[in-house]
C-alpha cells in the first residue's frame, strides 16, 4: 500500500510536468501523459497488467510492463543519439561558417594579446581578489 501511494505520487508529479510542459512539444506532452495516467492505472489495479500480458501472449503483468519499458527506453536512447548528432553537425556548420565569415589577419589580432594584459594576467595578483573590508 505504502508503495503505490509512492509510485502514484510519482506518477501523478509526471502527468503535471507533462501538462506543464504541453506549449514545448506536445507530441511528447501526450505520450507523457498517456503513460502517466496507464501506469497509475496499472499500479492501482495490479491484476489488470495480468490479465493484459495473458492477452498478448507473455506469462506475468510484471514482465510485460518490463519489456515495455526496455522498449521505452531503447526508443529514446536512439532518439536522443539522433538529436546529439544533428546539434553536433549544426555547431560544425555554424563554426565553419563563422570561420569563412572573418578574414585570418582579423583572426590573428584577436588572439594575440596585448603586452599589457599579458602582464597583468601574469602577475600575481592577477590570481586573487583583494579582500572587501566588512563595514556594519
Amino acid at each position: 500500500m505504502i508503495m503505490q501511494f509512492i509510485l502514484i505520487s510519482g506518477l501523478l508529479a509526471c502527468l503535471i510536468y507533462a501538462f506543464l510542459q504541453r506549449q514545448k512539444s506536445r507530441l511528447i506532452s501526450a505520450l507523457l501523459a498517456v503513460i502517466s495516467i496507464l501506469g497509475i492505472v496499472f499500479v492501482s489495479t495490479p491484476e489488470l497488467t495480468n490479465v493484459l500480458a495473458k492477452f498478448v501472449g507473455i506469462g506475468r503483468g510484471a514482465d510485460l510492463i518490463l519489456y515495455c519499458w526496455l522498449l521505452i527506453s531503447i526508443v529514446v536512447s536512439v532518439n536522443l543519439q539522433m538529436k546529439i548528432l544533428s546539434i553536433h553537425k549544426n555547431i560544425t556548420d555554424l563554426t565553419r561558417e563563422l570561420a569563412l565569415m572573418r578574414p585570418q589577419s582579423q583572426l590573428r589580432e584577436i588572439d594575440r594579446p596585448d603586452k599589457e594584459s599579458y602582464e597583468r594576467a601574469q602577475s600575481p595578483s592577477a590570481n586573487y581578489e583583494k579582500p572587501v573590508p566588512f563595514s556594519d
